[in-house]
């Protein structure tokens, strides 16, 4: 308990300096989130090397909220969406390391915050059964559907600051999550995979969505530790305080097509659209056009007829 009243200590003295960029693995913040129409198509990292996520599965999508700096877009993920990047790009991290966010759970949201994308190096966080759970998993790619050791209850109350730290250790791999300023759960996984690649809202197999909103997230290669933890926290919750979504009108539109009559439109259309009667055969067109056309002696007209199909500009 006095560890936990110490940090929360600091959290609230702290001045939120932004983290320095050279420090960090990979640095996912609104300036870096990417979109066309309302649909995200990358999240660019401020760390270098560029780690940007610009796999994508399913359909994430960009929110505007207003935070103490100004309006700024946050990450929606519907828990059928993802993006990710391959090890290959992305990199390893076999010793400590640190992933820390700002996010939101939608109500009743169950399912992988993060994961490694390969089956050899499955780092991750997750919500099941109404708890956080965090750890790692060995190969196969089966066991990316496995629980990890519970941590602390998921609520979906609001914004949060969530840090989870993995240290390797000589029993495997010692992981401690801690919620803003609260307290610290720490558990030991047996096994000591690294975290290789990166996917974010899904598990390494690209299941168990999560649904919620990511606002910004930090990694490290290394475990951090007392004032640097609680820094990195401080600098989240100073930067976005408690975001308010934008009324809908402000938010991104989904592409459409402009009402431009240069802009040409192709539609197929069946006989019978518009009122136009299905004809049997070529040789009853002409019979009826005979009966119709202004030679006719008759002085009847008949219903127009149109072809099987027809193209519209």
């Amino acid at each position: 308990m006095k560890l936990a009243l110490c940090f929360f200590t600091v959290v609230a003295t702290l001045s939120g300096a932004e983290p320095d960029a050279t420090k960090l693995h990979a640095w996912y913040r609104p300036e870096g989130l990417k979109w066309s129409g309302a649909g995200v198509t990358a999240w660019e990292s401020a760390a270098s090397p560029a780690r940007p996520l610009s796999r994508i599965a399913g359909s994430p999508a960009a929110l505007l909220v207003g935070t103490p700096g100004g309006e700024r877009a946050v990450l929606r993920l519907d828990g059928k969406s993802a993006l990710w990047q391959p090890a290959n790009v992305w990199g390893s991290l076999a010793e400590g390391r640190t992933v820390v966010a700002f996010l939101r759970l939608a109500p009743n949201a169950a399912g992988v915050l993060f994961d490694g994308s390969t089956n050899s190096g499955m780092t991750r966080a997750q919500v099941r059964e109404a708890s956080w759970q965090a750890g790692v998993q060995p190969p196969p790619l089966a066991n990316a559907d496995a629980a990890d050791a519970s941590t602390h209850p998921a609520k979906s109350a609001g914004w949060q600051v969530h840090a989870f730290v993995f240290k390797k250790t000589a029993r495997g791999t010692e992981v401690t999550h801690r919620i803003g300023g609260g307290e610290a759960k720490t558990v030991t996984d047996a096994d000591a995979q690294p975290l290789s690649g990166f996917i974010l809202g899904a598990n390494a197999a690209t299941k168990r969505g999560l649904a919620c909103d990511v606002a910004e997230m930090l990694v490290y290669d290394r475990a951090l530790a007392g004032g640097e933890l609680a820094e990195a926290g401080a600098y989240l919750a100073e930067k976005w305080g408690a975001p308010s979504d934008l009324p809908a009108d402000r938010q991104p539109k989904a592409a459409t097509l402009p009402d431009d009559p240069r802009i040409f439109r192709t539609v197929i259309r069946k006989a019978g659209d518009d009122g136009c009667t299905p004809t049997a055969s070529r040789a009853s067109r002409r019979r009826r056009a005979a009966r119709s056309s202004p030679s006719s002696t008759s002085g009847t007209k008949t219903a127009a007829t149109c072809p099987a199909t027809s193209m519209w500009a």
